[in-house]
This record gives C-alpha cells, structure tokens and sequence, in this order.
C-alpha cells in the first residue's frame, strides 16, 4: 500500500512539470490595459510595484524589458491589433521579462510612469525622430521623476530657425512643457486667474500639437499671441496648478502640479526713494532682466507688463497691491498689473523700477503682502505658513526685547500656569529655545510635555518639532523615524528635513529624492535652514554622482549668509568637481 501511493505521488509530480512551462510556475501576472487614441496607440503595464524598464524601436518591432519576471495578461490585444501595434509576445530571460509587440505602421516611441503603472504611446507624427531608435541605439533606463539639474532629454527636432516645437510629457506628479531653445534667452512665466503666462525674449513660431493628447487633464486650451519681437504663449488651465520653472542648458521646462511651488531665487522688491525724486518709486533687485513687454491680457482686458529674467527659477514670491499697480507673483521674472495710465516701467542695470513723474502712492496701509491681507477674489497667494516657522518662533511673547528677556517672560508665565494652559506655554517655549538655537533645553521641554500627554506623538506639528530638534542635536536616525508618518505625507518642508537625517545617515538616494520633493518651497525657509538643506543635498548629489546638480546648488549658495565653516565647505566641494572635471 507504501509503494502504491508514492508511486502515484511521482506520477501526479512528473505530470505537473511536463504539462505546465517553469516559468510559469508561481509566476506574477501583470494586466496590460491597451487603446487607441486618435493620433496615438497605447499600452499601460499595470505593475503593482516599482519596476525599472528599458524601451526602444528596433527591426520594426517595439521591445521593451522590465527588471521582474512575471507573466503578461494581454486581454483582447493578441486577437484585436491596434492602430499602431499587433502580436504582442513575450519571454522570460532569468529576472528579466522580454517584451515585444509588431510595428504595424512607423510610428514615434514616447513612455512615462503614472505611480507604479508603466504606459508606452505610438503616435504617427515626427517619424523622423525615430531614425536612431530604429537603428538600434542603446536605449537609457527611465526613472521615475528626473532630478533637477538633470541633463536635458528632450528631442531635438527638424525645424526652421523661426519654429520650434513643445514637447510635453507626464511626470509623477506633474505635467511638464519643454521648450527646447537652441541659444539662451530670458523667459517669464506666471498664473493669473487660471491662464498660465509664458514669455520668451525671441521670436518663435511654436508648434503644440504634442499637447493635444493632454487636453483636458492640467492644459484646457493653448494660443499664441502674435509679437514682432517676442515668444507670448497663454494656456487655460484647471484651478489650482502651481508652477516650477527651470532652465537646463539652453531648454526652459515648465512643471505644472498641484503642490505649493515658489521660486528658488526670490527677487526681492520693495519701495524706494530716489535722491532728487519727488516720490516713491517700487524696485525689483535683478540682474541680467531683459526687454519690457506691455501687452494686453486678451482674457482680462487690462495691460500687463512683463519681464523676463535669464537666471533659472528667479521669480516674485507674493502678490502686493498698491493704487496704481499690482506686483504679481510669478515663478520665472517679473510681471505688473498697470492700473494709471502714466506708470514708467524703467531697466536698470541692477533691477527694475516701477515709478511715475510725481511719485508713486506707496501708503503702508496699501503694502498688502507685507501686511498679509487677502487678495481679491482670482488672486491665489500661497500660504507662508509653516509646519517650522524659526524666525516666527525666535521672536517670543515681547517685541522688540532680547533673548534673555523672552526667556525669563515665558518662564514666568510657566510658573504662574494652570493645568489647563501649562502645555500650551512649554510649547512656545519649546520652539523659542529651538529657534534660538537651545536645542537641548527645547528637547527637555518637549520630553516633559510628552511625558504629561502621550497623545501629543500622534499631533503632526509637534511631532515635526519634535523631531527637527533630534535633527539638530545630531539625533539623525530619531528624526528621520519620527519624521515618517502618515500625517506628514502632504507637508514639503518636511521632506527636507528628512534630506537631511537621511543624509548624514548616509542614505543618499532617499536623501536626493526627499530634497526634490520637498524643493518647491525650498525659498519660503529661514537662510540658515536653507543652507543646511542645501549642503545635505549636495553631499548626496555627489554620492550619486549628480554633478550638474551640485554645481547648480552651489551656485544657490553663494547668495547666502553663510559662516567661516560654510564657506569653506563650499570650497571643498567646488575643490572636488574641479578635480573630478580633471
């Protein structure tokens, strides 16, 4: 009875391996959803994890390789071809899954990632950019979100020296227009009352048609205004876009996205009063801003005037309105709503200046942006407002007193405390003693806190102060721990404080991404927070070999205020790329 039952045990275990293939075995599924559009097909890889991939045209055929094995659901594309693509196979090389689908007719390749899904497009206009795909040229790993300072992908086109083509493609979380410029020119670009401005000193006739496939998700319309001299380009968008501009070689790209953005090098702005002038003026602080452009706004109707700067991501924080004029907020160069009709826009060598004959009417009751006041309805002003506010914090309960004087009020106003509001003023004490630099009294008074009331772990702010003060007491691993939590997913200036953890953790990769997300707002931080964010995404950068990167964010540095220490480490990493570059 033995020998029977094992011998139908290894007849059931031969059957099995000979009737089913090893790979698979226990093999992943992954479901390939598939489309026609109408200038494009398209195919999504539905991964349910992070894949790296490879793609390329070759031989007629479309192949593309993923780094997992696993097993493609095809549905009714083996039976039902698209536009552009047919016979879909597929085979398994070790970790690797192999596929490859038939090139019905020539087509351009273009691929993203949306999360962790992977989508590959054929559309049938620009064929000839695809010469060198088809010939077999090693194709590069595309990574989910290209890091700023990266080296400019976007293809070079055919086109007149009068042309030139957009090219849009979709990024984690944003949509990006690339504008590939073969000489430099200066760019402005700012929203006002959802219609994205963008402004090139040169003329251009530009080509948008790469944006048609995208209609309707951030981009509702796009037109051109017609300028002798000048490249006036205004998109409808959806409510609530922000945008990043950067300029990577000579190519402009401009990021739309839903989080808070802000320029990475704020131009400052403020009244003045020249000598011999028998008012105010309003000057922006500059260099390098190029011709005034006044157009009307063709939606608005009222007369706008535009400058654009060459330096990348130089741009106006907030809005501040006056009875003559509105200084908009832009995320590229300078833009200016003129209200009377006799305002003087005048270049200077430093800036820019915004003035009359007799003198501008700058009442502070009218300096809005420094008041804080809210704008009219259409005018969106981002939110200064911080998880880390250390210039808020340092202040303490008396104004215009000292450190030491602060100190003393809020320990007396501790001492006379109640159970009801003794927390709250061990909490302004707290971030008084971490803006001030007392990083150990500030843990000891959160600690004591904690100890009162767990519960205080799981509230999102003090768990953010909490563990910036293990940040700067060195505590790295403490911090970047208390740092991941769910409430805290939405915050950006959390995610450079946890650069900065995962830097000296060593954690460079995490590091490196952790900046990028958090960089947008990168410009709202204190100087002295601004550089330690810096500096740890250099020192990642670095290990990655991001070099363009470090170069661009020394470059930052270098209009800071930094100490003794600082600027020798800059030189040190100047020192290293001057070496590595041989």
């Amino acid at each position: 009875m033995t020998m029977s039952i094992s011998f139908f045990i290894r007849v059931a275990i031969a059957f099995f391996v000979l009737s089913v293939p090893l790979q698979s075995i226990a093999q992943e599924v992954v479901t390939v959803r598939h489309g026609d559009h109408p200038t494009f097909s398209r195919i999504v890889f539905d991964w349910q994890e992070d894949v790296e991939y490879t793609s390329r045209l070759v031989a007629g055929r479309l192949e593309i390789t993923f780094n997992k094995a696993a097993r493609p659901d095809w549905g009714s594309l083996p039976n039902e071809p698209l536009n552009f693509l047919a016979e879909p196979e597929y085979h398994i090389d070790g970790q690797s899954l192999i596929v490859s689908l038939k090139m019905i007719r020539p087509g351009k390749l273009s691929h993203f990632r949306y999360g962790k899904k992977i989508a590959f497009d054929i559309s049938g206009d620009d064929v000839s950019a695809n010469d060198n795909r088809a010939a077999g040229v090693t194709p590069a790993t595309v990574s989910d979100i290209p890091p700023d300072g990266d080296n400019d992908i976007t293809p070079d086109v055919a086109e007149g020296d009068g042309e030139m083509t957009v090219r849009v493609r979709r990024q984690w979380d944003s949509l990006r227009l690339s504008y590939p410029w073969k000489e430099d020119v200066r760019a402005a670009a700012f929203i006002r009352y959802n219609q994205l401005w963008v402004v090139f000193e040169g003329k251009k006739t530009v080509n948008q048609r790469d944006l048609d496939r995208f209609i309707g998700q951030r981009v509702l319309s796009a037109r051109q205004l017609d300028h002798p001299t000048m490249t006036i380009l205004v998109y409808e968008v959806t409510p609530g876009q922000n945008i990043k501009v950067q300029k990577i070689s000579r190519h402009w790209h401009i990021d739309l996205k839903n989080s808070r953005t802000a320029p990475a090098r704020p131009i400052p702005s403020s009244p003045q009063r020249s000598a011999g002038s028998k008012g105010e003026n309003f000057f922006y602080s500059a260099g390098n801003t190029g011709m005034v452009l006044m157009v009307e706004d063709p939606v608005i109707g009222d007369e706008l005037a535009i400058i654009p700067v060459m330096e990348s991501s130089q741009g106006v924080l907030q809005l501040q309105k006056f009875t003559e004029f509105t200084s908009l907020p832009t995320a590229q160069g300078i833009a200016v709503q003129l209200i009377a009709d006799n305002i003087d826009i005048l270049k200077y060598r430093n800036g820019v200046s915004v003035a009359t004959r007799e003198g501008l009417a700058l009442s502070p009751s009218q300096l809005s942006g420094k008041l804080g006041l809210i704008p009219v309805e259409g005018e969106a002003v981002d939110s200064t407002e911080k998880l880390v506010d250390f210039p808020l914090w340092a202040k303490g309960p008396l104004e215009g007193q000292d450190y030491h004087a602060n100190k003393h009020e809020l320990l007396y106003m501790l001492a006379n405390s109640t159970d009801t509001n003794r927390n709250e003023i061990r909490w302004r004490l707290a971030k008084f003693y971490l803006a001030n630099g007392r990083r150990r009294e500030a843990f000891a008074v959160l600690n004591v806190m904690l100890d009162e009331d767990s519960r205080l772990i799981a509230n999102p702010e003090f768990r953010t102060v909490l563990a910036v003060t293990n940040i700067l007491m060195r505590r790295f691993d403490e911090g970047a721990k208390l740092l991941v939590h769910k409430a805290l997913i939405g915050q950006q200036d959390v995610f450079l404080w946890r650069a900065v953890a995962n830097s000296a953790l060593g954690n460079h990769k995490l590091a490196f991404e952790n900046y990028k997300k958090g960089s947008d707002t990168l410009s709202l931080q204190a100087p002295e927070n601004r550089i330690g964010f810096l500096f740890a995404a250099i020192r990642s950068a670095y290990a990655l070999g991001e070099k363009d990167f470090v170069e661009f964010s020394l470059s930052m540095l270098k209009n800071l205020p930094l100490s003794a220490a600082q600027l020798t480490e800059m030189d040190y990493w100047r020192a290293l790329l001057e070496r590595d570059s041989g």
